[in-house]
C-alpha cells in the first residue's frame, strides 16, 4: 500500500503506530515502484508518496494482487492519470487502485466535476487484460456497474439491496431507493484488436449523499446510510475491488454473455416508458435545469430490452437508441427479457 500520510492510512483502517514508511521514487529496477511514482506526479499529488512497509490493513485487497495507492486530496483525478500514465508507455504492473479520500478534483459523466466527500467511496481503477476487443469490447461498460451493483449486495444483502431498488439506470448510475447511489465511467485500450487495460471510476455514496448541480437528467443523490448501517471505507473498497477482479476473469474464461445477462437483471429501465435527448441538450439549457423547459425529446418510448453493445431497444422501433441522455417517464409495460 502507498499512501501520501499517516493520517490517509489510519483513514482506511491502519493505526499508525510503529508503521515504517519508505518513500516511493522512480526505478527502472522496481516496476511497481516506478510505475507508482509517475501516477502520483500525474495526479499533481502535493507532497511525497510512502510505501507502507506492514500488512495491508484488515478490509483492504492488497491480499488479492492490487497495488492501492491512498490519497487524502488529489490535483488531477486519478481516473485521467492512469490513463495518460500509461498511455505514456508506463505499462501496469498488476491491477492497480487510486482510493481517494476527499477534494474537487475528480471527475463524473460527460467531465461534469465531482465532490469526494468524505466516508464516501471514490476509486480508480486499472487491470491489465487480453481480450478480444470485437467480443468484449462492445459490452465492456457493463462491467464497473455490474461490479458495483454486487459489491452493494455483498455489503447490503442480496435481497434487502433488490427489496430497496437497486439496479442500474441507462448507462452507468446506480440507483437505491429511487435516489443515485454511484456511478462509474469505464475506458479500454487496445493494440492489436486486443484490450490490453481496462479503466474504471467508481463512486458510490456509503456515509453522505453529496449535494448535486440540478440536472433534469440526474436522481438526486442517496447514500447506503440512509437504507442500512454504512460499512466502514474499507470495506466498502474491499467489497469492490473483488467483484471488479471477479468479473474481469469471468469475462476473460467465459466471454461477455453472463456480464450481459447480469446488466439486463439489475437494469431499471427495461419495462419502461423513457425518453432520450441527444446529448448536446446539457449545453443548450438557457432556462435552468427545470425538466419542464426541455425540449422534447428526440426518441420515446417502452424500452423492451438493452443489446450487448448497450443499445435500447424501443417497443414498436426498428433503430436502437446508442447514446443520449435519458429520462425515465414514469410508464411501465412488459419487460421481455427480464428475470
Amino acid at each position: 500500500m502507498i499512501v501520501d500520510s499517516l493520517g490517509s492510512l489510519q483513514a482506511v483502517g491502519g493505526d499508525g503506530a510503529g508503521v515504517a514508511l519508505t518513500r516511493v521514487t522512480a526505478r527502472a529496477d522496481d516496476p511497481a515502484g516506478d510505475f507508482a511514482a509517475r501516477l502520483w506526479a500525474a495526479c499533481a499529488m502535493p507532497g511525497p508518496a510512502w510505501r507502507v512497509e506492514a500488512d495491508v490493513p484488515p478490509g483492504l485487497p492488497g491480499d488479492h494482487g492490487w497495488e492501492i495507492l491512498v490519497c487524502g486530496q488529489v490535483g488531477v483525478s486519478p481516473y485521467t492519470a492512469l490513463r495518460e500514465v500509461t498511455a505514456a508507455g508506463g505499462g501496469l504492473p498488476g491491477p492497480v487502485a487510486c482510493l481517494t479520500l476527499g477534494g474537487t478534483a475528480l471527475q463524473g459523466q460527460h467531465g461534469r466535476a465531482w465532490r469526494a466527500e468524505p466516508g464516501n467511496l471514490h476509486l480508480s481503477a486499472a487491470m491489465p487484460c487480453d481480450l478480444d476487443a470485437a467480443l468484449c469490447g462492445p459490452s465492456l461498460p457493463m462491467l464497473a456497474a455490474v461490479a458495483l451493483c454486487e459489491a452493494v449486495e455483498r455489503l447490503a444483502g442480496r435481497e434487502p439491496a433488490r427489496e430497496a431498488g437497486l439496479g442500474v439506470k441507462w448507462i452507468n448510475d446506480v440507483v437505491l431507493a429511487d435516489g443515485k447511489l454511484g456511478g462509474v465511467l469505464t475506458a479500454m485500450r487496445t493494440r492489436g484488436g486486443r484490450i490490453t487495460e481496462i479503466f474504471a471510476g467508481l463512486a458510490l455514496n456509503v456515509a453522505c449523499a453529496p449535494r448535486l448541480e440540478p440536472d433534469p437528467f440526474a436522481l438526486p443523490a442517496v447514500s447506503l446510510a440512509a437504507v442500512m448501517a454504512p460499512p466502514a471505507l474499507p470495506e466498502a473498497a474491499s467489497a469492490v475491488l473483488a467483484r471488479l477482479r471477479d468479473r474481469l476473469e469471468t469475462l476473460d474464461a467465459h466471454g461477455p454473455a453472463d456480464l450481459v445477462e447480469a446488466y439486463l437483471v439489475r437494469s431499471l429501465v427495461i419495462g419502461r416508458e423513457v425518453g432520450v435527448w441527444d446529448a448536446k441538450v446539457r449545453e443548450r439549457r438557457p432556462n435552468g435545469p427545470d425538466p419542464a423547459n426541455l425540449p422534447p425529446p428526440a426518441r420515446r418510448g417502452f424500452v423492451t430490452s438493452i443489446l450487448p453493445d448497450l443499445s435500447l431497444l424501443l417497443a414498436g422501433q426498428d433503430e436502437p437508441v446508442r447514446d443520449g441522455c435519458l429520462r425515465l417517464l414514469g410508464g411501465r409495460g412488459a419487460a421481455p427479457g427480464r428475470h
